[in-house]
């Protein structure tokens, strides 16, 4: 494929470096009745430090959850992933390995018994994109420096790095700053759900809200400084998950 502008070549070198890294899907069944904690919702994301309790995969989909349909109604499906750039060379662990490292991980999260009913696994070593920016999304929450839990106690993390692209801002989600000045790109607020059905569980946080700068009304230029910033409370909070993602517009 060529590319050109105003009829002469179009070099491509101002695209970031994107790197991929290998995964393995693993697809399994478990009977209803073998599962004693079963969640309602669209899945797990296992942070990182959870490995030193014996997790190793990324997460899980309730597959069967959020599509009934696709699974018998007497199993629960689902979907897990194990590799990228956490753990390279666990992805094409062999096939006993791999069913090891997700069957005592939903024995762990979902107190699933015995063998699964069904269990696939593929692998590709070039699944999922991931860019070289230096912004790091995942933390820990320090503790209370009383040791106990209390209503009004508060963490705040941040990472900050420098832009390597311009653009346009066209999506975000969790705070985020830009420049020397502070100004403010996208504050992103937590959802609580209200009822008791999956994805609108009372008190816990089901979604955050987002926002869709017009194009051209939020420009941000190469060597720009952004700053990604959470903040936790411990008021009327039960379960805690997040990350950090915008979207730039490529200027041509």
């Amino acid at each position: 494929m060529n590319i050109t502008k105003i009829g002469g070549p179009f070099p491509l070198n101002f695209i970031p470096e994107v790197s991929y890294m290998p995964i393995s899907v693993i697809i399994s069944t478990f009977k209803k009745e073998n599962v004693k904690q079963p969640l309602e919702g669209f899945g797990v994301l296992v942070p990182e430090n959870e490995q030193k309790n014996g997790l190793r995969t990324l997460g899980t989909l309730f597959s069967s959850m959020m599509f009934p349909d696709r699974a018998l109604e007497d199993v629960y499906l689902y979907t897990t992933f194990v590799g990228g750039s956490r753990n390279k060379e666990l992805a094409k662990a062999s096939r006993d390995e791999l069913k090891h490292i997700v069957t005592s991980g939903l024995r762990q999260l979902l107190g699933t018994e015995g063998e699964p009913k069904f269990l696939t696994i593929s692998y590709s070593p070039r699944r999922f994109p991931l860019r070289t920016e230096k912004f790091q999304i995942e933390y820990d929450i320090e503790q209370s420096t009383t040791g106990v839990a209390t209503n009004d106690f508060t963490s705040t993390r941040s990472s900050r790095g420098v832009l390597s692209i311009d653009g346009d801002v066209v999506y975000g989600v969790v705070h985020q700053y830009s420049g020397g000045a502070g100004r403010v790109i996208c504050v992103s607020k937590p959802i609580y759900g209200q009822g008791n059905s999956a994805q609108d569980e009372a008190g816990y946080i089901v979604g955050m809200s987002t926002c869709y700068p017009k194009p051209g009304s939020v420009r941000i230029v190469k060597g720009e400084a952004l700053t990604l910033e959470s903040n936790y409370s411990s008021e009327n909070t039960l379960e805690l998950w997040g990350g950090s993602i915008f979207l730039l517009q490529t200027l041509f």
